[in-house]
């Protein structure tokens, strides 16, 4: 059992001080709210004790200015709805630099920028997440966590994907027909609805032939924007016998032009330059509801490492702030 204890005072700091110091950050915690952005607490001992309070996990964010990861993840995961809303219903979130608690870092085994550690309000780790999540698998990951620690669920009403339509309909027979609120199934933290039995029995023996592929985001404004735009039923495509959601007409059209391109974007190659994907791959043809599909690629997987590109300015950052 790991147990985090209170950074020590620093001398000098008067009543007042400390005082003006409490103020603060509970305006920056409100200008992150307000900015729908995660409300991260600043000081360790203060955010275990409102863990604790409120009977919440402790989300501890280790990250640097210099991490260029950790810069992705403040424009993508942590301004992501789910994770937002995760964030305050779920979880106490403080933010650390690695360098000003080293010791700490080291002490829970971190190797790489950034980690997320979740502690549980008596002080125990829950689980690790270290290196770049996009905000799909991140806030898979924040639900397993949640569920391994008994807490999946509580308070939390799921999300209905694909706007209550029936996902194996829209594959398998290419309608889109709404799905009954009395048939449903959960997978990947969200709720889905059928039109029949048989049709959540089959989503339920493969929920991976019919959940859409990138939890159900746009590919397209995915790999050429870097946003997390949420995509529509009906402008779907089965690629590779999978369900990609397009956001609208054109980026439908975009995707089916190229497939490659964007078909891997949930994938583990999406470190990789997004020019480069599927340039060795074999093309096959898109096509939209209503044609033949192919058999399932590989599955989804997390990775742990930057690209080389963020590696090396990772690197270099360092060095160059000394030079200064």
């Amino acid at each position: 059992m790991i147990r985090l204890s209170n950074r020590p005072p620093r001398a000098g700091y008067s009543l007042l001080a400390l005082a003006g110091l409490v103020q603060l950050l509970v305006a920056s915690n409100a200008r992150a709210a307000d900015s729908h952005g995660i409300a991260w607490r600043t000081d360790l001992g203060t955010a275990q004790a409102e863990a604790r309070a409120k009977n919440l996990p402790l989300w501890i964010q280790f990250t640097g200015p210099w991490c260029v990861n950790c810069r992705r993840m403040e424009r993508g995961a942590f301004v992501h709805a789910t994770v937002v809303s995760a964030s305050i219903e779920q979880f106490v979130p403080v933010k650390l630099r690695s360098d000003e608690y080293e010791q700490l870092a080291l002490s829970l085994g971190l190797n790489v920028l950034p980690s997320t550690v979740i502690v549980k309000p008596t002080g125990e780790v829950i689980d690790k997440w270290e290196g770049y999540g996009d905000p799909g698998e991140f806030h898979a990951w924040l639900e397993e966590t949640l569920a391994r620690d008994g807490r999946l669920g509580k308070g939390k009403k799921l999300q209905v994907a694909l706007a209550s339509y029936c996902p194996v309909a829209l594959v398998d027979r290419h309608k889109l027909q709404s799905g009954q609120a009395t048939l449903v199934a959960q997978h990947d933290g969200f709720e889905y609805r059928f039109s029949d039995e048989a049709a959540r029995a089959a989503f339920v023996a493969h929920p991976e032939k019919y959940a859409p592929a990138n939890r159900g985001e746009c590919p397209v404004r995915h790999v050429e924007g870097g946003t997390f735009q949420p995509g529509q039923p009906q402008w779907g495509v089965i690629y590779r016998g999978h369900l990609f959601l397009c956001a609208d007409a054109a980026d439908r059209v975009q995707f089916i032009k190229n497939p490659e391109r964007y078909a891997n974007v949930d994938l583990a190659s999406r470190h990789s330059c997004p020019h480069c994907w599927g340039t060795n791959s074999a093309r096959q043809l898109a096509q939209a509801p209503g044609h033949g599909t192919t058999a399932p690629s590989s599955a989804t997987r997390r990775t742990m490492f930057p690209p080389p590109a963020a590696i090396m300015e990772a690197l270099l950052t360092p060095v160059m702030r000394l030079r200064r």
